[in-house]
């Protein structure tokens, strides 16, 4: 029997709270850690400049805000 979606989601994607884990890491740790984790990521913000989103909803996908090379907000989805 193949595995459906909804049984190889990881408790990560379940608690938004465990994107905090990214918050303090510098930019080049997190996305490390995102690539490590098996997660895709984007940068919603760096140093004040927003870039452009899609607006599709992926559970998996983690979001960084920048600042100083450090992260300061993670966000899934």
């Amino acid at each position: 029997m193949r595995d459906r979606p909804e049984e190889t989601t990881t408790s990560a994607t379940k608690d938004p709270g465990t994107a905090s884990a990214y918050v303090g890491l510098t930019k080049k740790a997190a996305i490390a850690k995102a690539e490590a984790d098996g997660r895709p990521w984007r940068l919603g913000r760096e140093d004040g400049e927003s870039f452009m989103l899609t607006q599709d909803y992926n559970a998996e996908r983690v979001t960084f805000e920048i600042d100083d090379s450090k992260v300061t907000k993670a966000l899934f989805g």
